[in-house]
């Protein structure tokens, strides 16, 4: 039951961001460089968006178990499209709507040279020390986000055929994260 309400603890302290921080959004600035750029770095950016969430498709065949087998298709494929919908609107805005914040606020634009996660610090300034244990609940999200994954590398491994299957799944699980770790 537990897990089930696991995602309110970041849901709240995007919020509390998203409160704390908007006053130092760009919303009027125009985009610089050339029309076409503009354009492609625009359209680019939805892959990106696409190719972040489609890592949790394999995760179906792990947790849709759960749903009785009368469920229909049309459900699970709901289901599974707002949450993720949701939860990477919400996430994007949050990044898109600090970045914003760099042309108009030094501080924030010295946090960015520092690191991103210096720049979800920095949004939170104004709420002192509550905003860094907010910090801190982000991060522990970010960890708890890729237990999901990591448990699912193993089919995903395993899918690539006989040989791979006869490999234990703790095995691949262990070679994901040693490339996701690698890889960060």
């Amino acid at each position: 039951m537990l897990p089930r309400f696991a995602f309110l603890p970041q849901l709240i302290v995007i919020c509390v961001l998203f409160g704390v921080s908007a006053k130092h959004y760009d919303l009027s600035t125009p985009s610089a460089g050339d029309t076409r750029t503009v354009i492609g770095n625009r359209l680019s950016f939805f892959p990106i968006c696409l190719s972040s969430a489609i890592t949790y498709s394999p995760l179906a065949a792990d947790f849709f178990v759960y749903y009785p087998p009368s469920t229909p298709k049309i459900v699970s494929f709901g289901l599974t499209v707002a949450g993720l919908s949701i939860s990477f609107t919400i996430a994007y805005l949050a990044g898109i709507g600090l970045a914003s914040g760099l042309t108009n606020n030094a501080s924030y634009l010295e946090a960015w040279n520092a690191g991103e996660g210096a720049l979800i610090v920095e949004g939170f300034r104004p709420v002192g020390g509550f905003g860094k244990f907010c910090s801190v609940v982000i991060a522990l999200g970010l960890i708890s986000n890729a237990i999901a994954p990591t448990y699912s590398t193993g089919i995903d491994f395993q899918i690539l055929g006989r040989y791979a299957e006869k490999v234990p799944r703790i095995v691949w699980n262990t070679v994901g994260a040693i490339i996701y770790a690698v890889c960060a």
